[in-house]
């Protein structure tokens, strides 16, 4: 085997993974590798619907009366304030949502190539160590398992922080958007009123 081939563990070593618990573990970290990529996949579904709130932002900034007057009654001066977090809570979403969608650096489990070969020399290892024939694809299926599982799980811890942060990022995006909308459509509020009374 090649000096940076993972050790071997094997089927009668006491102390290492047996097979059927390999296919458990293997499993659980498939899984947890596939939800992740869901997540992060989840982020770019989200991107449309964001993107049409910043659309309908623009829109309504068209249109609406700037505030900036603060004037000397109550409701002018809560109006501006209004108007002023709108416009604040625009432009920290649009930070956000540069964090969520910036390039991000994602670890991959190994190429379909380097897992062949690395099966054909768990294969000559085993071979070499006079392990019975016919235990011998067991114990490959086993420590090919295995190694996948310590890749699978490596990957997962390096990519789970990644997409927390995006998740993050899309989540206060989406909140300061509304929030911007919520501001904007109380402040006009307030001035529909003032004018009414």
């Amino acid at each position: 085997m090649s000096e940076d081939a993972p050790p071997v563990v094997n089927n009668s070593d006491p102390n290492g993974i047996r097979l059927n618990t390999s296919k458990q573990l293997f499993d659980i970290v498939a899984a947890s590798y596939k939800e992740q990529t869901d997540l992060d996949e989840s982020v770019w579904r989200a991107m449309p619907f964001i993107a049409a709130l910043f659309g309908i932002a623009i829109t309504v900034f068209r249109f609406v009366e700037p505030h900036f007057s603060f004037n000397t009654t109550i409701a002018g001066f809560a109006a501006g304030l209004l108007y002023l977090l709108s416009i604040a809570a625009f432009i920290f979403a649009f930070f956000f949502f540069w964090a969520a969608v910036k390039p991000r650096e994602f670890e991959y489990p190994s190429a379909s190539d380097k897992i062949l070969n690395h099966a054909k020399e768990l294969t000559a290892w085993h071979r070499a160590a006079k392990t019975p024939e016919k235990k011998i694809d067991d114990e490959v299926t086993n420590d090919l398992r295995i190694f996948m599982i310590n890749q699978l799980s490596d990957v997962n811890s390096t990519n789970l922080i990644v997409v927390r942060k995006r998740l993050s990022a899309r989540s206060r995006t989406i909140l300061l958007m509304l929030a911007g909308f919520a501001f904007v459509m109380a402040s006009e509020m307030i001035i529909f009123i003032d004018k009414q009374i």
